[in-house]
């Protein structure tokens, strides 16, 4: 087990490298922290978003190993260098974003607000495709995308007090492919599990699974899992275990066939704020108050 210091921030967001080596981390100020987490003693090195930064809402790494950032303030997109020394703000970005997904490639972001749009990044920036909402007056408020990367489910809230809306889109067009479900409260998180069988989402407190082939809402995490303090999610590579964190300290790992919780990991980290598994699902990482803990997932 590795202990990691994120120096004055509780951890919001984390994300691996492709190889799994680096490990990014950032919390609700406009730094963003990259670890090497297989070598021992290497130092910690960190870059800026700007002062107009906000949360963010995603971290991820691209092919070519850079961090790319999208947030809640005006530089709603940025990209870092090579070296994590610095950010630069992705031209032709929205100028806020509610949420966003990483494609399975790793070449572009997917992000939400009034409207939803693709921006290619690797090798260059550029906007792919922009489409709004189904209803005109509506927003997008979450998104997520299938381990094949060829499509994308959005939340969308629809004016008039309605139900909100879970929308399946075409990745590569931005066309709409038809409802998936509904649900009466706003999400703050959406999953789309590495196996492609089902879309998750987490309210306050609880949880809501569909079905991703059928659009069927699964009985099973409402009900199996209503007293679970849930604040954070991550999907294991494998699809069949998701690491649930929450402010109690410690990191439930349940079974996505049955959804039951299978392990209960008690770490010394305060409210945990953030879970992610490295693409190899060898390792997994929790973020906590200034700290974070990388396990060896078969411990």
């Amino acid at each position: 087990m590795i202990r990691l210091r994120a120096r004055r921030q509780r951890l919001y967001t984390l994300g691996f490298s492709a190889d799994g080596r680096f490990l990014a981390g950032a919390g609700a100020g406009k730094t963003v922290t990259v670890w090497d987490v297989r070598t021992p003693g290497a130092r910690s090195r960190r870059f800026s978003a700007g002062e107009e930064a906000l949360r963010y809402v995603l971290l991820g790494f691209l092919r070519d190993g850079r961090v790319v950032g999208v947030t809640g303030g005006e530089r709603s997109v940025v990209l870092s260098d090579p070296a994590y020394r610095r950010a630069d703000p992705v031209p032709g970005a929205p100028p806020a974003s509610f949420a966003a997904a990483l494609s399975p490639d790793r070449s572009r972001v997917y992000t939400v607000a009034k409207r939803m749009r693709c921006l290619q990044l690797d090798p260059d920036p550029a906007e792919v495709w922009s489409t709004e909402p189904p209803d005109p007056g509506g927003s997008f408020l979450q998104v997520c995308v299938s381990p094949d990367g060829a499509r994308l489910a959005a939340c969308c809230f629809v004016p008039g007090g309605g139900p909100l809306v879970v929308v399946g889109w075409d990745a590569a067009t931005g066309r709409s492919q038809g409802l998936i479900g509904t649900t009466t409260a706003p999400f703050y998180e959406m999953l789309w599990s590495a196996d492609g069988r089902h879309i998750l989402a987490r309210r306050v407190w609880d949880l809501v699974v569909w079905d991703a082939a059928t659009g069927r809402q699964l009985p099973g995490p409402r009900k199996n899992l209503a007293e679970l303090p849930v604040r954070c999610l991550a999907f294991h590579p494998g699809g069949r275990v998701l690491a649930a964190g929450g402010p109690d300290g410690q990191v439930h790992l349940v079974d996505a066939d049955a959804w039951q919780v299978v392990r209960t990991l008690q770490w010394d980290v305060g409210h945990v704020g953030a879970v992610a598994f490295a693409p190899d699902g060898l390792t997994a990482a929790a973020g906590g108050s200034e700290t974070i803990l990388v396990w060896d997932v078969a411990e």
